[in-house]
């Protein structure tokens, strides 16, 4: 038996020469005030004490309705509390669409509060 009977449909699939659009990144570094620290490709509405919509710029495109893949973690905070965090410090991704999406930020004890914040989104370019 050689590797070709082993192909399962998927492999196949993405063999084929069909049209897939080009793949977009954006990711960013923001400071818990809702300031750019670093990235490229969005802006940071601060909306609410721990509500931050970070808005793509462009939006994605919207091909077989998939939305960009959002992953973000807590980052830069020793710089305005004390020295530490604690695996329990939380960030959610609420909401996610094609040209937006929404973070709230937490502290250990699992209660909201201000926190800077890095992340990355993929999807498909414009």
């Amino acid at each position: 038996m050689d590797d070709a009977d082993d192909a399962s449909p998927a492999m196949e699939s993405a063999t084929e020469n069909t049209y897939v659009p080009l793949n977009h990144t954006v990711w960013g570094s923001v400071a818990k005030t809702g300031s750019i620290s670093g990235g490229h490709g969005f802006r940071v509405e601060k909306k609410d004490v721990l509500v931050y919509v970070i808005k793509f710029d462009p939006p994605y495109r919207n091909y077989k309705d998939q939305l960009p893949a959002v992953v973000a973690t807590q980052n830069n905070n020793n710089r305005d509390g004390p020295p530490w965090q604690t695996p329990t410090d939380g960030i959610v991704v609420q909401v996610v669409s094609l040209s937006q999406f929404t973070v709230v930020t937490g502290d250990y004890k699992g209660y909201r509060e201000d926190r800077g914040f890095g992340f990355i989104a993929v999807g498909y370019a414009r």
